[in-house]
C-alpha cells in the first residue's frame, strides 16, 4: 500500500494483492481516525480497482487506511497503512528532525514526543530541525531562532534529558512545541 499526492484535503492510495487464481477480486476500503478503526473518517468504499482518490480530509490529521481484498472463493487478505494530510500554509510545525544527521522515525509533523537512546560516548548531540512552512521560524532550546530550519548542538548528560524544540508561523499566531527526551546510558 502506496499513498502520493498528498494535499492538505486528499490524498491517492494504490495497492496490490498476489493472486494465485483468476478470479474477481473486490477491495473494501476504509479510512479511520485510530487503528482500530472504530472512529471511521467515512464511509467504507467497495471497489474493483487497486487505487483510489480520498477526498474531502480534514487538513492537518492522521489517518489510518485499511484494504480487505476478497476474491469469488471467499478468500481475503487485508493491508493497513496510514498518513498525515497537511497542515495549512503557515502552520507552525516540523518536516523533519534529524539527530547527528539521521532523521528521527517514526516521524509525523503531528506528533509532538519523540524518544532517541544516545550512546555512553555521546557527550553531546547535533540536533536538525526543519519547517514545513519554510517561512516559519524555529529555535532548539534556547539558541536563536532560524528561518526554516535551524541546527544545534546539545550537551547530553548521562540519564534522561529532555531537548524542546519550538516552532512559531511567520505572524506569531500559532506555536508547537516538540520535544525529544534522550536517554544516555552511563559508561
Amino acid at each position: 500500500m502506496s499513498f502520493f499526492a498528498i494535499t492538505e484535503t486528499s490524498a491517492s492510495v494504490t495497492w496490490g494483492f498476489r493472486t494465485y487464481a483468476v478470479s474477481t477480486i473486490t477491495f473494501t476500503l476504509e479510512v479511520a481516525l485510530d487503528a482500530s478503526f472504530t472512529e471511521q473518517a467515512r464511509a467504507p468504499v467497495v471497489t474493483a480497482q487497486g487505487n483510489q482518490t480520498l477526498d474531502d480530509l480534514t487538513p492537518d490529521t492522521h489517518y489510518f487506511v485499511r484494504v480487505t481484498g476478497t476474491d469469488a472463493w471467499g478468500t481475503s487478505n487485508t493491508l493497513v497503512g496510514e498518513f498525515d494530510t497537511l497542515a495549512p500554509p503557515g502552520s507552525p510545525y516540523l518536516s523533519e528532525i534529524r539527530v547527528n544527521g539521521a532523521i528521527l522515525t517514526p516521524f509525523s509533523p503531528t506528533m509532538f514526543g519523540y524518544s532517541y537512546s544516545a550512546q555512553s560516548s555521546d557527550a553531546t548531540l547535533t540536533f536538525q530541525a526543519t519547517t514545513l512552512d519554510p517561512t516559519s521560524f524555529v529555535r532548539v532550546e534556547s539558541d536563536s531562532e532560524s528561518l526554516g530550519s535551524t541546527t544545534s548542538v546539545q550537551p547530553i548528560p548521562f540519564g534522561n534529558t529532555q531537548v524542546d524544540i519550538f516552532v512559531r508561523n511567520a505572524d506569531s499566531s500559532s506555536t508547537q512545541s516538540y520535544a525529544i527526551s534522550v536517554f544516555r546510558p552511563p559508561t
